[in-house]
């Protein structure tokens, strides 16, 4: 089967081609979805307001 001599050979090699078109349809299906947009938390808005007062003091 394909030239290949055993079996399992044949199989990794067709598993590793598969896999490889997998990603690439994948990639392809994905490609610029936009990702997750993230919010900040009012934890970080804080943070950051209490950082630009420490930076206006100095």
């Amino acid at each position: 089967m394909l030239g290949f001599a055993d079996p399992w050979i044949t199989l990794a090699f067709v598993l590793c081609i598969a896999s490889a078109a997998l990603c690439v349809v994948y990639g392809y299906v994905n490609w610029n979805n936009g990702g997750e947009e993230e919010t900040p938390l009012p934890e970080d808005e804080q943070w950051l307001r209490e950082e630009e007062e420490l930076e206006e003091e100095l």
